[in-house]
């Protein structure tokens, strides 16, 4: 019996293999009640539900939902922490009573949303003959193009991170203290420049844009720092489901994709993914000023332009 006439049959017994890929990490999972190994492949039991693809001519032509429990690894990559990575989804399905069969792949794209909603979250999966026809996310930006710490950016997040106590969480829960952060910030920055001592401007935001992780793994958004004038504070864009005074927790630098916060932070500029030197006048669009050939916009190296 072919696969589609076994897919059919009343007595089919199937078993779905599903593969989530985020850069480098994998994560296995399967809608059997057991563990399932398919060659150097472990697939753990996962409790979800989707729904069938429907081919037609509409813009939703493919698409699959996946309802999925909230807690899995690759869900944080959409709680609060921007990735620069595009999540895609496999799914493979295999029929107990008919083996011979083997594996056949059964639908495969990539993530468009991701949906939070207490302990589930909503997958919106988009198959991968509707990608090509998508605009590519790599724009002609001044901004970077690349997420801190992710491909393309090539920075190690482990030496952009500093590890302390929380000495006070506030009202609203959002806002806490870090034991130590300023000068944690202090010695990151020196990494650079030794000219950024303890109390200077730029420490100040040093850790807007970066994010916040505790020790269960939870992942929270830095958007301000230096709260209240208080170099050790920072608030998130929301607090963490479980965290204590006490707790430790390890904050990372955050950038604004600049290419001045590149150089200067990072000391990372010749991998800057963005385009600030694109003058700031079309010629083809917009009139020149008068007795001028180009606008006034100056090259990135000093002395030239």
């Amino acid at each position: 019996m072919t696969f589609d006439a076994t897919e059919t049959s009343k007595f089919s017994q199937p078993i779905e293999y599903i593969t989530l890929k985020n850069g480098s990490e994998n994560w296995y999972y399967t809608n059997s009640s057991k563990q399932e190994v398919i060659g150097a492949r472990t697939f753990e039991p996962l409790a979800y539900t989707r729904t069938e693809p429907v081919f037609s001519k509409d813009s939703a032509d493919g698409q699959i939902k996946f309802t999925v429990p909230s807690n899995i690894p690759i869900i944080q990559f959409y709680e609060t922490i921007p990735s620069s990575q595009t999540s895609s989804v496999t799914i493979e399905r295999v029929h107990r009573n008919d083996p011979d069969l083997g594996v056949q792949v059964f639908w495969k794209g990539a993530f468009a949303s991701v949906q939070r909603e207490g302990l589930f979250a909503t997958i919106l999966g988009v198959p991968v003959t509707q990608l090509a026809a998508q605009i590519p996310r790599y724009t002609y930006s001044a901004l970077c193009n690349w997420f801190l710490f992710q491909d393309g950016c090539e920075l190690t997040r482990e030496q952009w991170r500093y590890t302390g106590n929380v000495l006070t969480i506030g009202t609203p829960a959002s806002i806490i203290t870090v034991d130590g952060l300023e000068s944690g910030a202090a010695a990151l920055a020196a990494q650079v420049s030794p000219l950024y001592a303890e109390g200077s401007p730029i420490l100040n935001n040093y850790w807007l844009g970066g994010y916040c992780e505790n020790s269960a793994g939870e992942k929270r958004s830095i958007y301000e720092s230096n709260v209240d004038g208080v170099p050790n504070r920072i608030r998130m864009l929301q607090p963490f489901r479980s965290l204590a005074v006490n707790d430790p927790v390890t904050v990372y630098a955050g950038c604004d994709r600049t290419r001045e916060t590149c150089a200067a932070k990072f000391n990372n500029n010749l991998r800057h993914g963005g385009f600030p030197d694109i003058p700031s006048i079309n010629p083809f669009t917009t009139e020149l000023p008068v007795g001028k050939a180009s606008s006034e916009k100056k090259t990135w190296f000093k002395g030239i332009g």
